[in-house]
């Protein structure tokens, strides 16, 4: 969640230097999202362990209260 949002600014920064602040912007907050809960009712479907899925949904929004805004103010604001 901190390494994804900066390997997103280097290469928009690489591949797309004129893409604007705004789409630029929605690329990084976007990198710094969560795991979506969608994983783990994909777990389910594909018998994998859901606990370990919810143990990584669960890590990534709590981490992701630090760094959503860390990305915010370093990356887009």
């Amino acid at each position: 969640m901190v390494l994804l949002p900066i390997l997103t600014v280097v290469i928009v920064a690489l591949l797309a230097p004129s893409l604007g602040s705004l789409w630029s912007g929605t690329l990084v907050l976007m990198a710094a999202m969560p795991t979506s809960a969608t994983a783990y009712v994909l777990s389910q479907q594909e018998d994998a362990d859901p606990r370990i899925v919810s143990s990584m949904i669960a890590v990534s929004s709590i981490v992701g209260v630090a760094t959503i805004p860390l990305a915010l103010s370093w990356f887009v604001l």
